[in-house]
């Protein structure tokens, strides 16, 4: 008893730490990639480079990462998604970016360009700064490779429903720690930043620290396959799924012909299509009020602590409330918050565009407010709850459906939430985000009351496999 006791909590904090290491450096590039997108490009683009780059990187990395399946490991799935990514930073940060005038056109050809072809822009301006698009969706991608799909696979393949339901929210609870710790980091590399080409060195800094992080969790990845994973589970696993998730078509029947991935599916795009459309409003607002890219960041690192503190009281009182309510109950808590908190975003933002300019300052703190709650919330309640969902499945329906589930929906749920904003900007160049205010808003409400429904229905299917298959005795 006493041996299994300390093998749990072995688990348990191999588990959290590793959540901890991968989030920092998650956080951290986020805080970098909306600084660069809003200073170098703008962030009516953000649209534009989800539909245009986003999706096709995320399906081209899914066909990798599932030809991979077959090497019967996670350590080497994990480790080759790592290398894809490391390899890129590293190049951007020491390599591209310090001589981007070389790399990239000059601003005159680029506005040259625009002038010729004005409902193009920002396309032309995307392309114009390449590098710093592919940042972004190398920043956003490892939140899905590494974030999401590699740990959770790991942690579900290691851990009992019991356990989940135990321990998974404390998962993101210690996990989202990091966030805390954001704004202190951003404070010093902007000290030792001044010291240099202040944008460059912040640059450098930062995809150093997440280098140094990944070989951090490269070391927990392989300690906890080799100690709590089955191995031979996982090297059946392998065998049944080579190539079959080979194809964009082939994940999506996968995912419709069972409808309880289809409404995991559901919830997952509903929250990408929310965050597309709010994203770019909430950078845009804050934009006005922060210009330096340094200032922006730091803003935004302040967010992000506020982020983690609310992130462990949601984990705590979540971690509670399911030991003493269904999991539907917990789950749909999620997006009554986002609901609440976006439309006080969505009227602050419309009072300060369309009628008192004077409320900046209220526009931004609700905009930083939104994104504190919704966020806090997914990170520790959406998160963990929806990987729950995953453990009564057989192996093969699991493995197969995380992936493809995470990676299919959540990229639809970029296409439903950039598609009205790239069609706007291309016909209308002149638009800019805050002019859309309007319509995302209505768009951002239908889309959460699908969500709830969503967690509604999975809610009863959830409930019937763990009573079904005694998965609590």
């Amino acid at each position: 008893m006493i041996s299994s006791k300390k093998k749990t909590i072995e688990k348990f904090s191999k588990l959290s730490i590793l959540l901890f290491v991968l989030f920092f450096s998650r956080n951290i590039l986020r805080n970098v990639k909306d600084g660069l997108i809003a200073s170098d490009i703008g962030t009516e683009s953000i649209s534009f480079i989800a539909i245009f780059l986003h999706v096709p990187i995320a399906f081209f990395i899914l066909k990798l990462y599932n030809k991979f399946l077959s090497v019967k490991s996670l350590i080497k799935n994990f480790a080759f998604a790592l290398s894809i990514f490391l390899g890129y930073f590293f190049v951007f940060a020491f390599i591209i970016y310090p001589n981007k005038n070389f790399f990239h056109p000059s601003k005159d050809f680029v506005d040259s360009a625009i002038s010729i072809f004005p409902n193009l822009k920002w396309v032309i301006r995307i392309m114009g700064n390449w590098s710093v698009a592919l940042f972004s969706v190398f920043s956003e991608l490892w939140v899905t490779i590494i974030c999401s799909i590699s740990y959770w696979q790991l942690a579900n393949n290691a851990s009992t429903i019991r356990e989940a339901s135990r321990f998974y929210i404390y998962f993101a609870s210690l996990g989202q720690l990091s966030l805390v710790c954001v704004a202190p980091f951003t404070s010093f590399l902007r000290t030792k930043s001044s010291l240099f080409s202040i944008n460059n060195s912040f640059i450098k800094f930062t995809v150093i620290t997440v280098i140094c992080s990944s070989v951090i969790s490269l070391y927990l990845y392989k300690s906890i396959e080799n100690k709590f994973v089955n191995k031979l589970e996982i090297t059946k696993l392998g065998e049944k799924n080579k190539n079959s998730l080979s194809d964009f078509f082939g994940s999506l029947k996968f995912i419709i012909n069972n409808r309880y991935l289809l409404m995991i599916a559901i919830i997952t795009l509903s929250y990408s299509a929310i965050m597309t459309w709010s994203d770019g409003i909430i950078s845009c607002i804050m934009k006005k009020k922060y210009e330096n890219l340094q200032d922006f960041c730091n803003y935004k690192s302040k967010i992000m602590s506020c982020i983690g503190i609310f992130t462990i009281f949601f984990s705590l009182a979540g971690n509670y409330l399911l030991k003493k309510v269904s999991w539907k109950a917990v789950a749909i808590i999620i997006p009554i918050i986002t609901l609440i908190s976006g439309t006080l975003f969505f009227v602050t933002s419309y009072i300060y565009v369309n009628l008192y300019s004077s409320c900046l300052s209220l526009a931004v703190f609700f905009s930083g407010a939104y994104s504190t709650l919704s966020k806090a919330a997914k990170y520790s309640l959406f998160d963990s709850t929806k990987e729950m969902t995953y453990i009564p499945l057989d192996s093969n329906t699991k493995q197969r459906g995380q992936a493809s589930v995470d990676i299919i929906a959540d990229n639809i749920g970029k296409i439903l939430g950039s598609g009205l904003q790239l069609f706007v900007f291309t016909l209308f160049p002149n638009v800019l985000h805050e002019n859309l205010i309007s319509p995302l808003f209505f768009l951002f409400f239908i889309m959460a009351i699908l969500w709830i429904y969503a967690v509604n229905s999975l809610g009863k299917m959830y409930e019937k496999k763990i009573i079904d298959k005694n998965l609590y005795e």
